[in-house]
């Protein structure tokens, strides 16, 4: 198995800012806070300002592309907050214009005391016994979310995984994202509980407090 399941979809330990120079070539630059000044820094990931008040010993960046502002964290590679099987997770800043967002732009809905997938055809279907979803409540500072847990049912067994899903709102915008955190076949690799702590020390920062980082 390899130990390094999954990496946001930055380049690794460095994050790339980029702005067209000219209409072939990029200018970029680097973006980085380090393990040792977590909480201070207001990152801007598109319209969301954020901070995260805990780090547990790891990094988070922000990649600036043509199309979008990422956001990643880092676990620490050793030490009691690294996790062996999930080098880090992404998320993205969305428009939540509605209460309802957060089930929207996960794909999930409520039909009486069961919860429904949205299948790859765009119709609503009860989640299976195998998938064994959790949907459940986060909150934060200043904002309240889902999260949902889902395992894999079909492919290799060695390599099924579960995959955490979350959406944390704040008024109009929310930062959304979904990474596997265990793989099914090793059950003491499961990261779900270091993931979530991460998430729930954000903290959305209101228009008028101007960035420090993750800006060119």
């Amino acid at each position: 198995m390899n130990s390094n399941l999954y990496a946001p979809p930055a380049i690794l330990l460095i994050a790339m800012a980029c702005t067209l120079a000219t209409p072939t070539v990029a200018r970029c630059e680097t973006t980085i806070q380090s393990a040792n000044s977590p909480g201070s820094e207001v990152y801007a990931l598109g319209p969301c300002r954020i901070k995260i008040a805990n780090l547990f010993g790891g990094q988070f960046e922000v990649s600036d592309s043509a199309s979008r502002r990422h956001g990643s964290y880092y676990f620490p590679d050793t030490g009691p907050e690294a996790a062996p099987v999930l080098r880090g997770f992404g998320f993205d800043c969305l428009d939540a214009p509605t209460t309802d967002t957060a089930e929207g732009l996960l794909g999930i809905r409520k039909d009486g005391d069961r919860w429904l997938q949205k299948d790859r055809y765009d119709n609503w279907t009860p989640f299976t016994s195998g998938q064994h979803a959790k949907v459940f409540p986060m909150t934060g500072s200043n904002w309240s979310g889902l999260g949902v847990l889902v395992d894999d049912t079909t492919g290799d067994e060695t390599q099924r995984v579960r995959t955490f899903k979350f959406c944390l709102v704040h008024t109009a915008k929310a930062i959304c994202g979904e990474t596997p955190v265990a793989v099914l076949a090793e059950p003491h690799s499961d990261a779900f509980a270091k993931s979530k702590a991460i998430l729930q020390t954000i903290e959305f920062v209101d228009e008028g407090s101007a960035p420090t980082a993750g800006r060119q």
